[in-house]
């Protein structure tokens, strides 16, 4: 996958790596990336917010299922990033 392999523009992998997961019908994977936090915290902005909500769309997760698996994400994502390194962290 190219996207896995070449992370010069996270910001750049963050916008197109989801929208390529959905033309290609990887709804498993897109779910997944949408969990992560990281990729989270970017797409849940202004300028994203509007991608996020159509990608979760597209996996037709129920809102309730969607907000336990951020619950959950959040939980390990904490539990593996120590106190002030969550900005250092990457896609």
């Amino acid at each position: 996958m190219f996207f896995a392999t070449h992370t010069s523009s996270v910001q750049r992998i963050v916008e197109e790596y989801p929208y390529h997961l959905e033309q290609i019908g990887d709804i498993q994977t897109l779910r997944k990336t949408l969990l992560n936090i990281d990729y989270f915290m970017v797409l849940y902005t202004d300028r994203h917010q509007s991608d996020l909500f159509h990608y979760w769309h597209v996996v037709n997760d129920p809102i309730d299922k969607i907000a336990d698996a951020y619950y959950e994400a959040l939980n390990l994502y904490m539990s593996s990033n120590p106190a002030g390194d969550v900005a250092s962290a990457s896609p």
